[in-house]
């Protein structure tokens, strides 16, 4: 690894093994701050798709981020022998899984586990980084508001927990993302129902599916993956709302909170479009949850704001999220933060709120959900998160989105109609990224 320095020179290694919307934004944010940027992911993934990326270390193209999964251990040895990376970044809840199983696999070279714990933080907080039932074990003994929880393997433990709790409850499957294993359940016969379910799910196939995939994790260097109980949460009625920060060693270093204002998928997917906000209970207990992983690196708390503002905690993305890279915009430079404090040095200071309180419009996420009406922005009033310095990663997402709705194609085409017009892009061969021409506009800008 490099020996440290100043954060021009830095070198940033992300790893991705699922492929989401998004998850391209932060490296062109480090590589902004000065970072030189390379990524570990198979081929065609909307990460390895910017002019900010360096050098892309391929995984096999696989059928599925289990197998991914498998030769993560292998490549990432390769790649940080080559890179000479000073942190790692996972860019996903799989590649945070398997970074951290890595850490502490006895047959990973020391370079390596010592680069993860320089990167992630404290081994002590990994459990609960990746499991919904650990993280409210440990939030439980914080001074803040969680809702009523307990964890249950079958039904009969389930309404036991549900009758304790009080319904609505909220099914959490553990080892899931993005809204995926998330139900609610309103009576003890829907609660029944959702375990019937996941019985039905459990027939000879589905078991060896589960066997092989558990033999992957293993191989993987991911003990903890096997079967485990859900999560069951009281529903609590409110607003979505999420702080991203960027952490080193149990201290926030930069922070960012935000409303949820639209989702995509509903009812639990990512956000889509969200609306900067204050708020001092978020701010407390993301510094509480932070120092007592011991955490590093950058990660993501979701909280439901209840009718008298009070939040209550209810998920950890120990990654970054759609909207990390946000924060300098509202005077936290998340990404110069973390790179700062990985030297030794000290914190940009807090800048100017250039947003205002108005909405944002997470690119591509939200023409995902309503890829038709692309003016829409400029009329409301919404900031469009459109990277228009990333051409390249601009036609990528673009292509995506016409080919997931092809009746949208000449509004979108309208939309990211000037995404070269005053960026240009590298020349092929340059390096780094970071030396080419800087856009003449903000980053984010009104449609």
């Amino acid at each position: 690894m490099n020996a440290g320095g100043h954060a021009a020179a830095q070198r940033i290694l992300f790893v991705a093994l699922s492929d989401d919307a998004g998850s391209d934004r932060l490296p062109a944010a480090m590589a902004r701050d000065g970072a030189r940027c390379a990524v570990l992911c198979p081929p065609g993934y909307r990460c390895a798709g910017s002019h900010f990326i360096e050098r892309h270390f391929a995984l096999p193209s696989h059928g599925g981020l289990w197998l991914g999964a498998l030769f993560a251990a292998r490549r990432l040895i390769g790649a940080a022998e080559i890179w000479r990376p000073d942190l790692v970044v996972p860019l996903d809840d799989v590649a945070g899984l398997v970074l951290r199983g890595l850490a502490r696999h006895p047959q990973i070279p020391a370079a390596i586990r010592r680069l993860i714990e320089t990167s992630l933080g404290d081994p002590i907080g990994y459990e609960a980084a990746g499991s919904r039932v650990a993280l409210m074990r440990v939030a439980s003994g914080l001074p803040l508001p969680l809702p009523p929880h307990g964890a249950a393997s079958d039904p009969d433990a389930a309404l036991a927990v549900a009758a304790a709790i009080g319904y609505p409850v909220v099914l959490k499957s553990e080892h899931t993302c993005g809204g995926h294993g998330v139900a609610v359940a309103g009576d003890p016969e829907q609660l029944r129902a959702l375990y019937r379910h996941r019985a039905g799910l459990s027939g000879a196939p589905q078991r060896w599916r589960a066997a092989c995939r558990r033999a992957v994790w293993r191989l993987s260097g991911v003990a903890e993956a096997g079967p485990a109980p859900p999560l069951l949460q009281q529903f609590i009625a409110g607003r979505m709302a999420m702080r991203t920060v960027a952490a080193w060693r149990g201290r926030v270093l930069a922070g960012a909170s935000f409303i949820a204002e639209e989702i995509h998928p509903p009812p639990f997917g990512p956000s889509s479009l969200v609306r900067p906000i204050e708020h001092a209970g978020m701010r407390s207990s993301v510094a509480h949850l932070v120092g007592a992983l011991g955490a590093s690196g950058f990660l993501s708390f979701d909280f439901i704001l209840d009718s008298r503002d009070t939040a209550w905690l209810i998920e950890l993305n120990a990654r970054p999220i759609g909207t990390t890279h946000l924060g300098a915009l509202l005077g936290e430079d998340l990404p110069a933060a973390l790179l700062a404090a990985s030297v030794g040095a000290s914190p940009p200071p807090v800048g100017p709120d250039l947003v205002g309180g108005r909405a944002i419009a997470l690119f591509p996420r939200e023409l995902m959900r309503e890829p038709a009406d692309a003016g829409r922005f400029g009329r409301l009033g919404i900031l469009h998160d459109v990277p228009y310095d990333d051409p390249i990663l601009i036609a990528g997402n673009a292509a995506r989105l016409r080919g997931s709705h092809p009746e949208a194609a000449a509004a979108i085409a309208r939309l990211v109609a000037d995404a070269g017009s005053d960026a240009a892009p590298c020349p092929p061969g340059q390096e780094p990224p970071a030396t080419c021409p800087a856009p003449a506009r903000m980053q984010l800008s009104a449609s």
